[in-house]
């Protein structure tokens, strides 16, 4: 498991248990990433950790709170404990998907968003503005990011890589992580 820069692990977790609420329950939730990037500490806060722990964690506390009841502050804090109480949706449990097949990662994402790791060292990648990412990069994961569809989204990556990369350009399809059941409170 490799452990990716900054807060993204927390934003990535939040990111996919919102998409799968939203499409289980028909509810779009802003969930708080503050709550992970507190209260985690299997994680190192700002500087690092992983989605999957995230999972662990709001499966452990029955939930995370929104946005708006625990905000972020783009800081680390110490945990508000009474904040993170407040559920608003819980995820039963998370589950890997598929390691170096990128077939496993549209299969998965063509039912809801991944959670995935990527190279995001290169100044080609962090420089991307438009069009078809084709790198160059490696495969060592620094990055967590969610795949959210493979014909409409924010950034277009390669697929089938050139590279003879079975886990994919940049290591795309390395590690692929989605939250399987979510239960928004009634009154959430």
């Amino acid at each position: 498991m490799f452990k990716y820069a900054g807060s993204c692990w927390a934003f990535t977790a939040v990111a996919a248990i919102e998409s799968v609420v939203k499409i289980r329950k028909g509810v779009l939730l802003d969930l708080s990433e503050q709550e992970l990037v507190d209260c985690v500490t299997t994680c190192y806060k700002c500087e690092g950790g992983w989605p999957d722990k995230a999972f662990q964690w709001v499966i452990s506390n029955k939930g995370i709170a929104t946005e708006a009841y625990y905000p972020y502050t783009a800081t680390s804090n110490n945990c508000n404990v009474q904040r993170a109480s407040n559920c608003a949706v819980s995820i039963t449990s998370y589950r890997y998907v598929g390691q170096d097949n990128e077939v496993s990662l549209m299969n998965v994402v063509a039912t809801q968003p991944v959670v995935v790791a990527i190279d995001a060292r290169g100044n080609s990648f962090q420089n991307y503005k438009g069009g078809i990412y084709t790198g160059p990069c490696g495969t060592n994961l620094t990055h967590a990011l969610v795949i959210v569809g493979y014909d409409d989204g924010y950034m277009y990556i390669q697929r089938e890589s050139p590279y003879d990369q079975p886990r994919g350009l940049c290591g795309l399809a390395s590690l692929l992580v989605v939250p399987t059941i979510a239960s928004p409170r009634a009154d959430a």
